[in-house]
């Protein structure tokens, strides 16, 4: 090897060098085609799902071939998986499902939901949470912005109030996840979501 490859192989190594403690965060948004990106040396920690769009309708990209890839490419490493807060996105039934197979093909993957308080508004929703392979669901504790009146008509609970009726489920089924986080409510409209270390993590007991 030359001087100048060996200069430009250390250069485009350290331009690939992260600073310690940076979190490598990749999305997959809705609108794309779903492709994270191909250039990472190792795993991101992190990979947010934009599972829905604004009518609650799943991704094109969002199926067995796409979750096949994803394993295949990092299976063995210990990644977060957010399905973040896009309408209908927490609780759908194709969301829950990948959720599912997800834990039981990739046990070192952690994954958390987020959702606004109005979202699980009903008996059957909280019952879905509450068996859901989620480890971990975290609430804005606020109506969802923009929500159709016929959208909020549901329980109206406080996020105390859902919580606690979470947790009354959980013991009923036996079930000991998700652990639920509050995050305050975002004002104005349009501030980013608190940075995950901006919550109140409920590790109360269940009871008995």
């Amino acid at each position: 090897m030359d001087s100048d490859s060996s200069v430009e192989q250390r250069r485009a190594t350290q331009q690939k060098r992260r600073p310690p403690g940076e979190v490598v965060r990749v999305t997959a948004r809705f609108d794309s085609d779903g492709v994270l990106q191909e250039d990472l040396t190792s795993a991101p920690a992190e990979v947010m799902i934009e599972a829905t769009d604004s009518e609650g309708e799943v991704a094109v990209w969002f199926d067995d071939y796409w979750w096949t890839d994803l394993i295949e490419r990092w299976v063995d490493d210990p990644i977060t998986l957010h399905i973040t807060q896009t309408p209908g996105a927490l609780l759908h039934p194709v969301v829950l499902h990948q959720m599912e197979m997800v834990g039981r093909v990739a046990p070192r993957w952690r994954m958390v939901g987020h959702s606004y308080r109005s979202d699980v508004s009903t008996d059957d929703a909280i019952e879905s949470l509450a068996c859901s392979a989620y480890h971990e669901v975290r609430f804005l504790d606020q109506t969802r912005p923009g929500a159709p009146r016929s959208d909020r008509e549901g329980l109206d609970l406080s996020v105390d109030e859902l919580f606690g009726r979470i947790r009354r489920e959980q013991v009923r089924l036996g079930a000991t996840r998700p652990v639920l986080v509050r995050l305050p409510a975002q004002s104005p409209v349009g501030v980013k979501e608190p940075s995950p270390g901006v919550c109140e993590r409920d590790t109360s007991t269940l009871p008995a």
